[in-house]
């Protein structure tokens, strides 16, 4: 557990920086708010390793490992050291632009997980690939799946990847045998632009729908709820207890459901005090974090649902260096992939 006598500390890994800086801290603010930790900022250097140039698009944290996936003419990758988050290092890089990790035309990493050696990567191209991560400054090559359309969402729990994208519907892959991936079940029109699976379910949402499934025989999974949200869109989304929270990114609104009972889901709170654009969310500790971006500029704004999870509760807002694509969460740091192809990284305080 943390508390607010910690510092927060943004720690910015970048492909075009040489040399590291600390900034002093300025003295806390005590006026009462339990967010007023004062920032420190770091500025990171080695780059022998950093290939990562362009946006990142997805990152996952895995013990004192961080792994950020990209687009643009050099995607692909980036495995980084973050045991000490103000002394980020580069450790390796794996390719979907050129070598065997070049699938298809389109090979934007949008999802991944992380599961003890293996990195699970989907591309926008609908391309499932497996990258053995046991050595971090070689990753390499080890299999992949290719499908036609594109994906967005990748879970991977026991012998099962499950695979999400707004044309492929959901895929569940059985991975027992990392060399050999195979096709076992498929539910068509399970739009999954993210997934989190609670107990049997998997809640995500794509687009204009929220998507509940049932996966408890994962060769033959089912739609157990499904909402139209025609007015608004369900960008990504995370669930806790009886409650959904999904973005909606044209709109700026951060959208409370509702999924207590998954067939009879149910829009309860609508928050539109952030004007900004939603893209991520993350939570630790009865906190979300969401990332945004617009133009050049980006944030992380937090909102509050320990004492009424129906009803979110803006509590502050952290400055990025540009546009947040995508952010994981630790119980003290959160990671987040820049479209600029930095990685940032913030130490968080809650009450």
């Amino acid at each position: 557990m943390y508390g607010c006598e910690l510092s927060e500390i943004q720690g910015i890994l970048g492909a075009d920086e040489e040399e590291s800086e600390v900034v002093d801290a300025p003295e806390e603010d005590d006026s009462g708010d339990s967010f007023s930790c004062a920032p420190v900022t770091l500025t990171a250097g080695d780059n022998s390793l950093m290939n990562v140039v362009e946006a990142g698009q997805s990152v996952r944290v895995e013990g004192n490992y961080a792994y950020m996936g990209s687009d643009g003419s050099n995607s692909g990758l980036q495995i980084y050291d973050v045991t000490d988050p103000l002394a980020i290092s580069n450790l390796g890089f794996f390719s979907t632009y050129s070598g065997p990790g070049n699938i298809d035309s389109n090979n934007s990493i949008y999802g991944m997980d992380v599961d003890g050696d293996y990195v699970y990567l989907v591309t926008a191209g609908a391309s499932l690939i497996i990258v053995d991560v046991s050595d971090k400054s070689n990753p390499t090559y080890v299999s992949h799946l290719d499908y036609s359309g594109e994906s967005w969402a990748v879970l991977k729990e026991g012998n099962y990847v499950y695979m999400g994208g707004g044309s492929i519907g959901l895929n569940v892959i059985d991975v027992s045998d990392v060399n050999n991936p195979a096709l076992v079940g498929n539910l068509p029109n399970a739009d999954y632009r993210s997934i989190q699976k609670v107990g049997n379910f998997l809640y995500g949402g794509e687009n204009d729908r929220i998507t509940i499934s049932d996966v408890s025989d994962p060769t033959a999974p089912t739609m157990v709820g499904n909402l139209d949200v025609t007015i608004y869109t369900a960008y990504e989304s995370f669930v806790k207890g009886d409650y959904l929270y999904t973005l909606d990114k044209p709109g700026d609104r951060l959208l409370t459901y509702n999924v207590s009972d998954p067939s009879d889901i149910q829009l309860v709170d609508t928050d539109t005090s952030v004007a900004l654009d939603f893209r991520t969310i993350g939570s630790v500790n009865d906190h979300l974090f969401i990332g945004t971006g617009s133009s050049s500029s980006g944030t992380i704004e937090v909102f509050d649902i320990s004492s009424n999870p129906a009803n979110p509760e803006f509590i502050t807002s952290f400055s990025t260096i540009n546009r947040v694509y995508e952010l994981d969460v630790t119980d003290s740091l959160v990671f987040a992939a820049i479209n600029t192809g930095d990685i940032q990284v913030i130490q968080i305080c809650t009450p």
